[in-house]
């Protein structure tokens, strides 16, 4: 619930000056690929609705809202926000339309929310009904997805999952926004690299034709990238050591207790099964923070 409501929030706040009847841009990237996935879930709550699986069409709105709407698309279009006014408005429209399609598709679920969030977006849309109950059920309009944008948002998904894994690995603290090098061949589009930025809180991403050794790396989307760590070398060092202490205290803890035989004699089976993936999972993650402290002393 608290994410669909920060969800309206969030949408209202930025749509307080949208004017339905203002010039759009046409849609941009995200926006297509937003309003594809829409037309997925639509398509995939209706065929789980007739065969009475209301567990598949919960998780599948589960999925849309929380992950593709909220975790993505609002996050990028807080950039699209910024940009001209054509541009702006085009955001402000998907916005508010996905929501508010999203709000009557969530209605069986959640009624008394979606009805009071609904009452608020509904207006930003034209929607002429007076009431979430009596709005028309939507429905897929069968319109094809496009392909380029579903390829362009994947590459830029599985760029920021890297990126974001490559700074907590290397131990970066989140208020710190150091340049990220992108080494490769790939072709991403204009503002591949600003939405990069914006998400994974990068100062600035450089396309650069050979990478410096020593970097703490990560390949995703046709790219390896590098986070600049060298002006803040000693510290980055000191974390890493730092980080590297408690992991390996935590598996000598784990390691105890696996070569305790009592222990191993008394504790249920799957107990001793987490304790030993924890160990693996721990020695994988010491070897890590090894190679990365050696790295930084080449």
């Amino acid at each position: 619930c608290n994410k669909v409501w920060n969800a309206a929030r969030f949408v209202l706040h930025s749509c307080a000056d949208f004017d339905k009847d203002a010039p759009a841009a046409p849609p941009q990237t995200a926006d297509l690929w937003i309003i594809g996935r829409l037309q997925l879930v639509l398509a995939e709550t209706e065929s789980a609705f007739d065969g009475y699986r209301f567990d598949l069409a919960a998780a599948a709105l589960h999925r849309f809202l929380w992950r593709e709407y909220c975790d993505w698309y609002l996050e990028l279009a807080k950039i699209a926000l910024r940009d001209s006014p054509p541009i702006r408005a085009r955001a402000q429209r998907t916005l508010a339309s996905v929501l508010e399609i999203s709000l009557r598709l969530l209605h069986p679920f959640m009624p008394f929310i979606t009805e009071e969030l609904w009452e608020k977006i509904a207006p930003l849309t034209g929607e002429p009904a007076a009431s979430l109950s009596l709005a028309k059920w939507p429905e897929s309009d069968g319109a094809p997805i496009d392909e380029n944008a579903e390829r362009e948002m994947n590459e830029l998904f599985a760029a920021v999952d890297a990126c974001r894994r490559l700074r907590e690995s290397a131990g970066v603290s989140p208020s710190s926004r150091p340049v990220i090098l992108a080494f490769g061949d790939s072709k991403p589009s204009s503002d591949f690299g600003e939405k990069l930025k914006f998400l994974c809180k990068f100062s600035e991403m450089q396309a650069v034709a050979e990478l410096p050794s020593g970097l703490p790396q990560a390949a995703a989307a046709g790219f390896v990238f590098a986070l600049d760590l060298r002006a803040d070398k000693s510290q980055m060092q000191a974390r890493l050591s730092q980080k590297l202490q408690k992991t390996e205290g935590e598996l000598s803890a784990v390691q105890k207790s696996l070569t305790n035989e009592s222990f191993i004699a008394r504790a249920p089976a799957e107990i001793v099964a987490q304790k030993r993936a924890r160990y693996e999972s721990l020695q994988k993650a010491a070897r890590e923070l090894q190679e990365q402290l050696q790295s930084l002393e080449e």
